[in-house]
């Protein structure tokens, strides 16, 4: 009886341990968020990254599914989705939903999306998709973020960040490069974002530069994002326009429309922007230590976000423009024109621009306002109606041509420059030819001299020798013994 009793127990002890088994290995499979370095699973992405044995330079894989998490990534991890559409991060409706604060981030593979949006004019305090915030070399890669207040944050000296292969949609900002230097952008699609593209580095040069390809479009157009350029046009196909550094930049002839600041000039000079269509953007045209350029017959319409960020123009420490000749025609934004430290001219002497807010009068039936003037503080000479590009004077048309032929003229002068630079290198290498062949020469006359004197040597030695060989020896002949007497 005591035997069986014992059996009795050491079986129900073993089907215990089975059957724990069973529950961990079923709830270790019920864990969709992975370790790859240390194996271990977890319930949750943010688990897996606050997990004490989760180090840096780990990564963490995560299967298909939804997440309704508020991401902080604060180790030097890779964190990778499954399958793109259907690995989803939600921040279902509030806060921002990726906050990244380690330097050596990657993120790749997801769906990020639905973060919240709150009503204020500062980036720093709006929500995004993904927020990296003073961390330098992060990736984000491969993802899908769409229905967020911001998409994509890189923001306070993130250096070095590359953002490539991401599709950006349907959030109020697409990509937002803010106080930020060196970024790497390839192939990031932003579509029916109410601002696709923004860049803003508060007129420090080092926050513009930035290495932006052409790969990367806005609404299916091209982002020109030019540094250190000189002497070009830019493209036809442009969807947004940044101009850093640059010099002697012919931008006419486009359409941009939904972007933070479609048309970004900074430490940009002697440039020229003529009849291009802004529309549906936050601001119209931001320049930032910029001199001497002409905008002019250009049309900004539609400014501004919910009454809260934008304007017409904003211009800091930027002297000698002239801007005149354009349409600024309704602006919701907070302020019309900034103009920070700058001396321009807002008429070509004697007209200026079209504001669609102007309430003066013209007293002088010219066309051109004659009170409440000058108007947002830079323009005396506003016009009464729409400037028509057809109305373009006989001074534009020569300033236009002007400046062509002094686009020619700069070009010549720097061919010339180039020329006369390869005539001077070839001229030095000439002299050094004649010196090396000089030298050439002295010790071929030294060899030829040195040789001819060996050969006369030679030559006498030789004979010398001859002449001591052939002559004859002469014979001791002996003495006879006289005979006896």
């Amino acid at each position: 009886m005591k035997t069986k009793f014992v059996v009795v127990i050491a079986l129900v002890f073993l089907s215990n341990i089975v059957i724990a088994r069973l529950e961990t290995k079923t709830a270790s499979a019920n864990l969709t968020v992975h370790n790859i370095d240390t194996v271990l699973s977890y319930a949750t992405i943010q688990e897996a990254i606050n997990a004490p044995e989760t180090l840096d330079g780990h990564t963490i894989q995560v299967d298909v599914g939804a997440y309704y998490e508020h991401v902080i990534v604060n180790k030097a991890l890779k964190l990778v989705g499954q399958n793109k559409p259907t690995t989803i991060i939600d921040g279902n409706g509030s806060e921002t939903v990726i906050s990244i604060a380690s330097n050596n981030v990657t993120i790749r593979g997801f769906t990020i999306q639905n973060s919240g949006v709150i009503l204020q004019p500062w980036f720093e305090n709006l929500n995004k998709g993904i927020d990296v915030s003073n961390s330098d070399n992060v990736t984000i890669s491969d993802n899908i973020i769409r229905n967020n207040q911001i998409g994509i944050h890189v923001y306070s000296f993130s250096d070095y960040a590359i953002l490539s292969e991401n599709l950006i949609v349907n959030n109020v900002w697409g990509i937002s490069l803010d106080h930020s230097r060196y970024s790497r952008l390839r192939n990031n699609n932003m579509t029916e974002n109410a601002f696709n593209f923004h860049v803003w580095g508060e007129g420090f040069l080092d926050r513009y530069i930035h290495d932006i390809a052409a790969s990367n479009t806005v609404n299916r157009k091209f982002i020109y994002y030019w540094v250190n350029e000189k002497n070009k046009q830019v493209p036809s196909d442009a969807g947004y326009v940044g101009l850093v550094n640059s010099t002697n930049i012919v931008v006419k002839n486009l359409n941009l429309s939904n972007n933070s600041a479609p048309l970004l000039l900074v430490y940009t000079t002697n440039s020229a922007i003529r009849n291009v269509v802004t529309s549906n953007t936050e601001n119209a045209l931001l320049m930032e230590s910029s001199n001497n350029n002409v905008i002019y017959e250009n049309t900004f319409r539609n400014i501004g976000w919910r009454g809260i960020r934008g304007g017409w123009a904003h211009i800091e420490n930027s002297n000698g423009n002239k801007i005149y000749h354009n349409n600024f025609i309704n602006n919701t934004a907070p302020w019309k024109v900034t103009n920070f430290n700058s001396a321009n001219t807002w008429d070509n002497s004697s007209e200026g621009n079209y504001w669609s807010d102007y309430v003066g009068q013209d007293l002088s039936g010219d066309s051109i306002g004659d009170t409440s003037l000058p108007h947002h503080g830079v323009d005396w000479h506003p016009l009464i109606t729409q400037w028509n590009v057809s109305k373009t004077s006989a001074f534009d048309t020569l300033l236009s041509a002007y400046n062509e032929l002094r686009s020619d003229f700069d070009e010549l002068q720097a061919n010339f420059t180039s020329l006369k630079s390869d005539y001077a290198n070839l001229q030095s290498s000439y002299q050094m030819t004649q010196t090396e062949l000089n030298n050439v020469k002295t010790l071929m006359y030294g060899f030829g001299i040195t040789a001819l004197a060996f050969i006369i040597t030679t030559i006498y030695f030789a004979k010398k020798t001859l002449k001591s060989r052939t002559k004859p020896s002469k014979v001791q002949v002996p003495t006879l013994p006289e005979p006896p007497a």
